[in-house]
């Protein structure tokens, strides 16, 4: 698989003085090219064997990224290769038991106007720039799970761990005179336990919901510029929908 992406982006700040004429600001002007090409093999692995079934796959990636500013003449270029396994056992007790546990890792890249390092104006007081330098996000993740089919449902109880590095995380920085500044920095690691329920049922011909209910408690260490911003968080989200099939298809 290859993914191949380029961006243009000029951005300029103008003012309008006494006689109506605009004038650029030139610290706040510059254009953007921002070049990502990503290349990827993946190889998966199956099979069953009695009660017992497996997965085995692995995904290798080399990712060409470069942003350049092309007015100040500042690029960084970034290569880099990397290597993503997975795994996946499941064991049925029956027909309608199963226990699965798996093991995952991969990456989440930083969207792209996260890397823009122009600077938006909140208010006077406040401003919002990209930082160019990010990083992608790693994880690595472990899942063990319990699999119940019902005769017009089903219900999946799994507990989690997953580990992160170069955790993106967006920063409030202020000055001695209270002006805010906000951008995204990688930030540090992250440990993180939870619980996840998650189920659906068909409760008739043209009925049916799924729901789901995920609560974890993640530790966050990090510091930027000699300040910690180590955090403790608790959090739960849950999703409920409701399908309805319409007469006369």
């Amino acid at each position: 698989k290859g993914s191949l992406r380029g961006i243009q982006n000029e951005y300029k700040v103008e003012q309008e003085d006494d006689n109506g004429d605009w004038t650029i600001f030139n610290d706040l002007f510059d254009e953007l090219a921002y070049k990502e090409n990503i290349y990827a093999a993946y190889a998966i692995y199956g099979n069953k064997y009695k009660k017992f079934s497996y997965q085995a796959g692995l995904r290798t990636e080399y990712s060409d990224i470069q942003t350049e500013l092309k007015l100040s003449g500042v690029t960084n270029p970034r290569n880099y290769l990397d290597f993503f396994p997975s795994a996946h056992l499941a064991y049925e007790f029956n027909e309608k038991n199963q226990l699965q546990i798996s093991y995952s890792r991969r990456l989440s890249r930083p969207r792209f106007w996260f890397l823009l390092p122009f600077v938006t104006l909140t208010d006077v007081r406040q401003q919002w720039k990209g930082n160019p330098d990010l990083n992608p996000e790693y994880t690595n993740s472990a899942e063990l799970g319990y699999l119940k089919y019902f005769e017009n449902g089903s219900l999946l109880t799994s507990v989690y761990y997953r580990y992160r590095t170069d955790i993106i995380e967006r920063l409030r920085l202020s000055d001695s005179l209270g002006n805010v500044e906000m951008l995204p920095v990688n930030l540090g690691t992250q440990n993180a336990y939870g619980v996840e329920l998650s189920g659906n049922y068909k409760f008739n011909k043209w009925w049916s919901g799924t729901a789901s209910v995920d609560f974890y408690q993640s530790f966050t260490e990090g510091s930027y510029e000699g300040r910690d911003y180590s955090a403790e968080t608790v959090s739960m989200q849950g999703r409920l929908a409701s399908k309805f099939k319409l007469p006369e298809k």
